[in-house]
């Protein structure tokens, strides 16, 4: 799934690296070099090695430069959060666009979660003692056409109602959840999550902003897999009391390619 410099073909796209010119085999790149190391002029298509500008460090980071073979993509993975990973090419957007409502855990009781969606919510999630939310629940997700890595998260929330806490506190908490394609559970990748700021005590009134963001996650996701967001309330001190938390939510997940391609 996400093994080290697991090279595959792809197209050579430059003017005459590597194939055949006029008949004749010829690379014309003075950077290229033979198989063995040695300088490349019109060297035989195929035997030309290239500087790929990475290489595959010990946590699947990319590090220093190699020379491979001409016409190779090289996948490092994701990196363990100081290599590069070529960037961000997609942005996914959230949008509650209706009420979002969170309830806490009280006694045997469970929190209401919610999971944001692209202008909808879908409250009353069921999350099991595992932590796992079972997909015949028809969650709002997508799907990724191709391995990604998870990159950042952020998200703000604006309550709607005024909240009392009585000695509680509580963060809301922005999660990912994912699923293989033939997965029957909805379950959290390691560090996909952020809880917002600030924290939820005392009194919190209507209008109140909160906001949170997580970036360098680096976490794999192949392809395939589906994807959602869930929102819930968490205690992070005092006696349980139970709250309910209403509000509307826009948040970003920021996704990037895993290989590098030589051309």
């Amino acid at each position: 799934m996400n093994n080290c410099c697991n090279n595959r073909p792809s197209r050579n796209r430059g003017s005459n690296n590597g194939r055949n010119v006029a008949g004749a085999n010829r690379n014309d790149d003075s950077s290229c070099m033979n198989l063995d190391g040695t300088p490349s002029v019109g060297g035989v298509a195929g035997n030309c090695m290239r500087s790929t500008g990475l290489v595959c460090g010990p946590n699947n980071n990319t590090q220093t430069p190699v020379f491979v073979q001409n016409n190779i993509t090289q996948n490092c993975g994701c990196g363990n959060g100081n290599g590069d990973v070529s960037g961000v090419n997609s942005v996914v957007p959230y949008s509650s666009g209706e009420t979002v409502t969170l309830s806490s855990e009280y006694n045997n009781s469970m929190g209401q979660e919610s999971v944001l969606g692209f202008g909808t919510t879908q409250n009353d999630i069921f999350i099991n003692s595992q932590g796992a939310i079972p997909a015949r629940q028809q969650v709002i997700a997508f799907s990724l056409p191709e391995d990604m890595c998870v990159r950042a998260l952020t998200c703000t929330f604006m309550s709607t109602n005024t909240v009392r806490t009585n000695g509680a506190v509580y963060n809301i908490k922005a999660q990912i959840y994912t699923a293989g394609r033939t997965d029957s559970f909805f379950v959290p990748p390691n560090k996909a999550f952020v809880l917002l700021q600030p924290e939820i005590k005392d009194t919190v009134l209507e209008g109140t902003n909160f906001f949170g963001s997580v970036v360098n996650l680096n976490i794999f996701i192949p392809a395939g897999t589906r994807i959602c967001l869930v929102l819930s309330l968490v205690k992070t001190s005092g006696d349980a009391e139970p709250i309910t938390l209403l509000g509307s939510c826009n948040a970003g997940l920021s996704l990037s390619r895993t290989s590098n391609t030589v051309v």
